[in-house]
């Protein structure tokens, strides 16, 4: 069942994106920024996926990547590199409101304030990181795709995805998984290991969703 789950999460996330790059550059800028706090917010859950023990966020950075990938693409290093701002500051607004959140005195009636705690308490860590290492991947990420843009001449859209996709992803993976994970969740082994392989999967079933917005190129770019 978490298979499935898995697959109908990451179809979602790739059909969300390339939506949102058919509706213009501002709804991709709003997927990318959710995708990166929905990757903080669900990252301690962990599950049983194909036997090993991995969190149930691996798809959402690699939709991030992807979407600002495509934002690079179609429409300029600039955005991109001010979307990774927008990134940023949206996580430091998540961070800090959900510690005020934490701080209100629940209501006698209130039910759900255990639950919030457990999963805010270590918000503060995860996202620090996440800004970390998420600033310093997207940038990364924005110089080598910009490399690869300029050594193919803007040709073969497909392998200057996936070589930028999954050295970052890697790098994400160890990364955080070393400074925000270790001491939190159980089987770190598995959690980057499966990561990196949940990762490249997700980045193999883009494949078809890449080759559609390729074929929508030309109505994009003028746009």
């Amino acid at each position: 069942m978490n298979e499935l789950l898995f697959l109908l999460q990451v179809l979602t996330i790739l059909c969300a994106t390339v939506i949102a790059l058919k509706i213009g550059k501002e709804a991709l800028i709003a997927v990318i920024s959710i995708l990166f706090i929905f990757g903080n917010l669900f990252v301690l859950k962990q599950i049983h996926l194909f036997g090993f023990h991995p969190t149930a966020t691996d798809a959402f950075p690699v939709g991030a990547m992807i979407g600002l990938n495509l934002l690079q693409e179609y429409f300029g290093e600039k955005l991109a590199k001010k979307t990774i701002w927008i990134c940023f500051f949206c996580l430091i607004l998540y961070v800090i409101l959900t510690q005020i959140h934490m701080f209100y005195i629940p209501s006698i009636y209130d039910l759900s304030t255990v639950h919030y705690n457990a999963l805010f308490k270590s918000m503060p860590r995860i996202s620090a990181t996440s800004i970390a290492v998420t600033l310093s991947i997207l940038h990364l990420n924005r110089i080598v795709y910009s490399f690869l843009q300029k050594k193919i001449k803007h040709k073969y859209l497909l392998p200057r995805f996936f070589i930028s996709l999954l050295i970052m992803q890697f790098l994400d993976t160890i990364l955080f998984a070393f400074i925000a994970l270790y001491g939190v969740v159980s089987n770190l082994r598995d959690i980057i290991i499966v990561s990196t392989l949940v990762k490249v999967a997700t980045g193999i079933l883009s494949v078809p969703f890449v080759a559609l917005v390729k074929s929508m190129n030309l109505k994009i770019a003028k746009e």
